[in-house]
């Protein structure tokens, strides 16, 4: 089986500057992982997971800021990519709450998260660990 690894490197760059403009010093990193970061990335249909770690809880002002960014980057994804089921995957972990690390992470570990999913209104859901318990 061939792999098709033709990770949008562009969109990657964007999401980093975006989170490190919008979260600053609180920002300890942004990890790929899924299949990116497996070697099995198809741009016609895979997501572009990515946690996002920090030292603190983020503000709401700060999250509201950061997502505006990552919603942007995930529809400029799916509109390159040319199909609906790719787009951006992202979690964002709080320092205290990786040690130790769990896979799939719980939910109620999540600062914040989202999703390729749309309510039924057509808006991007954005869920907080409150919303997803």
């Amino acid at each position: 089986m061939e792999k098709n690894v033709q990770i949008p490197e562009n969109i990657l760059t964007h999401f980093v500057e975006a989170a490190r403009e919008t979260i600053g010093e609180n920002l300890l990193g942004v990890y790929l992982h899924g299949s990116a970061a497996m070697g099995c990335f198809n741009p016609k249909s895979s997501d572009l997971d990515l946690l996002v770690g920090v030292k603190e809880t983020l503000d709401d002002s700060t999250k509201r800021r950061f997502m505006d960014r990552v919603v942007a980057l995930h529809e400029e994804f799916v509109r390159i990519s040319g199909s609906s089921h790719a787009g951006i995957e992202m979690s964002v972990l709080l320092q205290k709450d990786c040690k130790p690390f769990v896979y799939p992470t719980p939910s109620k570990r999540m600062d914040l998260c989202f999703q390729n999913k749309k309510a039924g209104n057509g808006l991007w859901k954005i869920f907080l660990p409150s919303s997803i318990e």
